[in-house]
């Protein structure tokens, strides 16, 4: 979403008022009665996912006019819906993440019941869920306020995407820890751009997966909001490519703890700078694919959507523009460029959005309302579009025509069992009685629930990750393992191909237990490994031992690297170890951890290793790169880092 700025509201609150007669009315003091009610209508809608079904729902930015002053406009507009058309979802204000160095993460928010800008949250509750349940029948509405950030700014920089899987944690139970304080809170809209989860060990993914976490624990979770709270993310839809690393993370971080959800924006597309008019014909093309690719992807991928559609101006689709970047097509400049009516843009994205059949899909959440209140510009100040806020045209014509809320309210029985599981491969050395195993992860259109590891039909445990070591077994047996995954729904997968393994004699000494996870890429992914897009890759036919090994391609400007974090204990001594291998060109590879480096660039393996002390516990990285400028491609396999004492 491009940030926007508060201008004027209040002349626009006037226009808008004509829709209907309702007001919002003071709250008396049977209203906590009411609010009980109307918060166990939403409870009730919701019974079987903590995530809202058919929830359309609307962008609000009180600004300096006072906190609720759009909710006359929602109720009026609610009153003229038609069933299945009615907002249940806002979007309102609530905090920024900022720079902070004084926090355990380096980050901070600062949302607080009660205190500005959380007020909005209140003031919403109290004149949309208090005070018209002691009227007519009303539409309860859940809110979910925005905590937003602009990475590479001031206020939140560019190392916000780099800080740790520590860091990244300690700034999700911040957050957690103040909304949940709110039970006027049923989620949180994130809207901190760039949207990026490339990662999985570094950054947002790690953020928005403790995020999921924490929501769905007991510090969330109480008597109005028995199954936690909720989170979405708002980005395009090419973060959701099943063939991206991007994709793959964000379906695991929504639906480890069911209680994600991705809102694509059919606004602002194309890849023109801000001011730049896309007309009605470009937007319809536009907006066409996004939606045939966004519903083809999440319904891949499992994960519960929404569409974000321009009811009022955006920075592409817009009626006027005034500003020095305002720009008409391709080509004439000016101070002003006028546009295209609103309806025009609104049309569109719903008949994109009806064509995709997205109302019938158990997945989808909703349509949301770019915006129903706000003010609009640009953070450079460059350009001011209008209408800044839906119009009584759009409005009118939404409230028949709005698509989402037409889902049912719970999803129906999850009869489909999630993939079957790939790369089941040794996670190191087996003992006498135990045997370490990895596999990758499985996909679910709700959710994987957990992993069961068999040898023939007997069950050899049952877990949550993708790894685990089998233990209590007998020493110098062969165990034929596979692997299933099941959801939450108890439907389970059918049996991975077998792995072959056999434990150790009785009495051997066993190996030093590797802290690294799939060290030997032998599960074919780089699941547990992060690497720098388009740089690494798991090959066959180069490998040390087993079947594969990691190929590291660098460019002329781009070092190729993969790194996993491990965690260490301080005072211990451990020793690092690798195999590589130049390749045919001979090209340098460097293995380094806690500071030390260590370097090979003969094209045969050579195994690499030095010892280290760790001084603090706790996570550090190790990396594993080939440096830019150079040509060609280089190898590493049985990666290993072990405790000496």
């Amino acid at each position: 979403m491009k940030r926007r700025y508060p201008i004027g509201a209040v002349a626009l609150v006037c226009g808008l008022m004509s829709i209907g007669a309702v007001g919002a009315t003071a709250v008396s003091a049977n209203a906590v009665t009411a609010k009980e009610n109307a918060s166990a209508a939403v409870t009730a809608a919701a019974a079987s996912s903590v995530i809202p079904r058919g929830a359309n729902s609307a962008w609000v930015y009180d600004g300096k006019s006072g906190a609720g002053v759009w909710s006359s406009t929602i109720l009026n507009y609610n009153q003229l819906a038609t069933d299945g058309h009615k907002i249940t979802q806002l979007y309102t204000y609530g905090s920024d993440v900022e720079s902070d160095s004084s926090t355990a993460s380096g980050f901070t928010s600062y949302y607080t019941a009660g205190v500005q800008p959380s007020e909005s949250t209140t003031a919403y509750n109290a004149q949309l869920n208090i005070a018209p349940g002691l009227t007519s029948s009303p539409s309860p509405v859940q809110l979910s306020p925005i905590i937003d950030g602009q990475i590479g700014s001031d206020s939140l920089p560019g190392s916000f995407n780099s800080m740790s899987t520590t860091s990244a944690n300690a700034l999700a139970d911040q957050i957690a820890q103040q909304v949940c304080a709110d039970d006027n809170v049923s989620g949180i809209q994130f809207d901190i751009e760039p949207f990026n989860v490339t990662s999985t060990t570094t950054g947002q993914y790690p953020f928005y997966l403790q995020i999921g976490k924490d929501f769905a624990g007991s510090g969330c979770v109480n008597a109005t909001h028995p199954l936690g709270r909720y989170f979405s993310v708002f980005a395009f839809g090419s973060a959701i490519n099943p063939a991206t690393p991007s994709g793959v993370n964000v379906a695991s971080m929504l639906n480890t703890y069911h209680n994600g959800y991705f809102v694509d924006s059919l606004y602002d597309l194309g890849t023109g700078p801000a001011g730049a008019l896309n007309s009605p014909d470009t937007y319809a093309g536009l907006v066409g694919t996004e939606t045939t690719n966004t519903v083809q992807w999440a319904r891949q991928l499992g994960i519960n959507y929404a569409f974000g559609i321009p009811a009022a101006a955006s920075d592409h689709e817009y009626t006027t523009c005034q500003g020095s970047d305002c720009v008409a097509g391709t080509s004439a400049t000016g101070a002003s460029v006028s546009g295209a009516p609103m309806l025009s843009y609104v049309t569109a994205a719903v008949n994109a959005i009806n064509a995709q059949n997205a109302t019938t899909d158990p997945l989808y959440v909703g349509t949301d309302l770019w915006d129903f209140g706000a003010g609009t510009g640009t953070s450079l100040g460059k350009v001011v579009v209008t209408p800044a806020a839906a119009q009584v045209d759009v409005l009118k014509w939404l409230a028949v025509h709005l698509p989402g809320a037409t889902a049912a309210s719970s999803p129906p029985a999850d009869t489909t069992a999630p993939t079957v599981p790939t790369g089941l491969a040794l996670n190191g050395s087996a003992t006498s009685t135990t045997i370490p195993v990895t596999w990758a992860a499985s996909t679910d259109a709700v959710g994987v629930a957990g992993y069961r590891i068999y040898t023939g039909t007997t069950k050899l445990a049952d877990v949550t990750g993708t790894s685990t070591t089998l233990t209590g077994l007998t020493p110098s047996t062969a165990y034929p393992l596979t692997v299933t995954a099941y959801d939450a729904a108890g439907n389970e997968s059918a049996k991975s191909a077998v792995l072959n393994a056999t434990t150790a004699a009785s009495g051997t000494t066993p190996p030093a237990s590797n802290l690294v996870t799939d060290g030997g890429f032998e599960s074919g992914g780089l699941a547990s490994w992060s690497c720098v897009t388009g740089t690494g890759a798991v090959v066959t036919g180069h490998a040390q031992t087993g079947n594969d090994s990691l190929a590291l391609t660098p460019t002329s400007t781009v070092t190729a690297e993969c790194t996993q974090n491990v965690t260490v204990v301080a005072g211990k001594s451990y020793t690092v170890s690798a195999a590589l291998a130049g390749g045919t060109n001979s090209i340098a590879l460097t293995l380094k951890i806690n500071g030390s480096t260590v370097n090979s660039s003969g094209s045969a393996y050579a195994t690499k290793s030095f010892t280290f002390t760790a001084a603090t516990s706790g996570q550090i990285q190790l990396s594993l790169s080939a440096y830019k400028q150079q040509s060609g491609t280089g190898y590493v396999d049985d990666v290993s880092l072990t405790a000496n004492s």
